[in-house]
């Protein structure tokens, strides 16, 4: 396992995805498998990017924590790519796991700011999580929007729209529709 932990990788993604670590024995089992990912020195496959998705986002706090680190740490020394962490994030909110309001609260609270190479992978990660968001809006997803406008203007980036399938549909919902309007904006800057 240590040197090819797909298969493992895969088993407990799946399984924390389906329970949200209610009980000790799950978050002793998530605590040590982020430990794991964070002691791995090997190049990133898909099921590490699923399980470092499912670990940005559970509620206990140690398990994000160390998911935290290990993209902060990836991040810094080019280890870590933004969009395919983005795509598996996408994949799991499109599926309504984890509320993506944990994911907001830990990219506005210790993501955000760390450095300008943070703030760009962040802007791809959070385009491609866009990416694969269904049609109707989840809640909290104003949030990640205004997220992503605050880190286009600090980044001076213009935003990636044009492979963001619900786009346009998305502009037409209430809650959604200015914070659209402004990130539509920046692109004619």
């Amino acid at each position: 396992a240590p040197n090819t932990p797909d298969y493992l990788l895969g088993r407990t993604t799946t399984y924390f995805a389906n329970c949200d670590m209610w009980e000790v024995s799950e978050q002793s089992i998530a605590l040590h498998l982020a430990s794991l990912m964070n002691n791995l020195k090997s190049p990133f496959h898909e099921m590490h990017y699923m399980a470092l998705a499912c670990m940005l986002m559970p509620k206990i706090k140690t398990v994000q924590d160390y998911a935290f680190a290990i993209w902060s740490e990836r991040i810094a020394s080019n280890q870590l790519d933004a969009i395919r962490l983005g795509k598996a994030i996408g994949k799991v909110e499109h599926l309504e796991t984890f509320p993506l309001k944990r994911l907001t609260d830990l990219i506005s609270e210790y993501m955000i700011g760390i450095s300008p190479q943070h703030n760009n992978a962040l802007v791809e990660m959070i385009q491609a999580i866009l990416i694969e968001l269904p049609e109707k809006p989840l809640k909290n997803q104003k949030k990640l929007l205004e997220l992503y406008y605050e880190l286009l203007a600090q980044t001076q980036l213009k935003p990636d729209i044009k492979n963001i399938p619900h786009w346009d549909k998305w502009a037409t919902e209430g809650s959604l529709k200015k914070v659209i309007e402004q990130i539509n904006g920046l692109q004619h800057l």
